[in-house]
C-alpha cells in the first residue's frame, strides 16, 4: 500500500480562497493518495495540489492530470472548450534532483498545462502570484498596484527616517513644479572645451 501524501492544508485553503474570489467554483476532492482542489470557471478547469514535500508533487501529478483529462473530455458537445491546468504548489525548497524533475514536469505540455511553484509562502499575495496564469486579468492585478506611489514611498521611508523628516522632504519635492521649463545656463567655454568642428 502506498503512503498517503501529506497536503499543505494552509496553502490549499489559501488557494481555495483566491480561486473562489476570482469566480471559480471550487470543491475538495480526496484521492487515496492526497486531498486536492478541483476548480472550474467559464474558461478553465484547474486541479490543484499543495504538498509539504516537493517530491510529493511528482507523485500526485499523474492523478491530477488523469482527472483533468477525464473532466475535459466530458464537456458537452458544442460548448466552449475549456483550458486545463494542473497546478502544483509547495512551500518546500526541493533538492537538485527533485528540482530538475519538477522543471521537466512544468515544461511537459502533453495533453494539459502544468504550473509548478516551489517555495510558495503561505500568504494570500504569494498564492495569488502563483495562481496568476489561471486568474482573470482584473483579479491578477492587485489593489496594491493602484496605491499612490508617493504614499507608499512615504510609508516605507517613515520606518527608518521618521514622519517629520519624510514630510519635510516630500513637501520640498512637491513644491518643485515639473511643468516649468528650465533654461540651461550658459557657460564660458575654456580652452579645453570643444565647441564644434569648425576647422
Amino acid at each position: 500500500m502506498r503512503r498517503r501524501l501529506e497536503p499543505d492544508a494552509e496553502l490549499l485553503e489559501l488557494a481555495r480562497q483566491v480561486l473562489e474570489e476570482a469566480g471559480y467554483i471550487v470543491q475538495n476532492s480526496d484521492d487515496q493518495d492526497l486531498s486536492y482542489l478541483i476548480a472550474e470557471d467559464i474558461d478553465n478547469v484547474v486541479t490543484l495540489a499543495a504538498t509539504l514535500e516537493g517530491s510529493d508533487l511528482i507523485a500526485i501529478e499523474p492523478t491530477l492530470s488523469r482527472y483533468l483529462i477525464e473532466r475535459l473530455n466530458v464537456a458537452p458537445v458544442g460548448t466552449k472548450k475549456w483550458d486545463g491546468y494542473v497546478v502544483l504548489l509547495t512551500s518546500a525548497t526541493p533538492n537538485d534532483e527533485t528540482s530538475q524533475l519538477l522543471f521537466e514536469l512544468a515544461y511537459n505540455l502533453v495533453t494539459v498545462r502544468r504550473i509548478v511553484r516551489v517555495r510558495v509562502k503561505p500568504t494570500t499575495a504569494d498564492v495569488t502570484r502563483s495562481l496568476r496564469p489561471v486568474l482573470p486579468v482584473i483579479t491578477a492585478i492587485s489593489s496594491a498596484v493602484l496605491i499612490d506611489p508617493m504614499v507608499a514611498l512615504a510609508e516605507r521611508l517613515e520606518e527608518n527616517l521618521g514622519k517629520t523628516a519624510v514630510s519635510e522632504a516630500l513637501a520640498v519635492f512637491r513644491a518643485f513644479d515639473p511643468g516649468e521649463d528650465v533654461e540651461p545656463k550658459e557657460r564660458d567655454l575654456g580652452d579645453d572645451d570643444i565647441e564644434g568642428d569648425d576647422e
